[in-house]
């Protein structure tokens, strides 16, 4: 019990306000039927990164020392060492993309024309502010002392 009482103490604002982000990511995934295979793990996911001492992130356990989450492991293996996994989700999506909103309600497209728009705006900025060209482009991570 005392765990628990623990664990809801250590809730910050930050974490109250991404709780009310995956629940909205989530009631718009059942309720509204606005894109469940994407939205409804986002929110799953958005909520339970946030919930404190739950395990999912590498964190200090008493007694113990470091306890490596699922979620960082994950990072670590298909991200931080092979960045194999944002290629798969991309490729995943991609195959998953409905046109039928595009195709009965137009002027949705500019929503993708501005999206284009700051994926390109982004790389620019990036190269204005230093980052070199290909760290720009790929926007993965800040530049290490080896890419400098």
């Amino acid at each position: 019990m005392e765990f628990l009482l623990d664990g809801i103490r250590a809730v910050t604002p930050q974490q109250c306000v991404m709780y009310v982000v995956g629940a909205l990511l989530i009631y718009l995934a059942i309720k509204k039927d606005y894109e469940p295979s994407l939205l409804l793990p986002m929110g799953f996911g958005a909520i339970l990164v946030n919930l404190p001492m739950s395990g999912v992130l590498n964190q200090m356990v008493a007694g113990v020392g470091e306890s490596q989450g699922i979620i960082q492991w994950l990072f670590e293996t298909t991200i931080e060492a092979s960045e194999a996994l944002p290629l798969l989700l991309f490729i995943g999506i991609g195959a998953m993309i409905d046109f039928g909103p595009l195709l009965s309600n137009p002027k949705m497209f500019l929503f993708g024309a501005a999206a284009q728009f700051g994926i390109f705006f982004a790389m620019i900025a990036a190269v204005m502010l230093g980052f070199a060209v290909m760290l720009a482009v790929s926007l993965l991570h800040l530049p290490r002392k080896e890419d400098v």
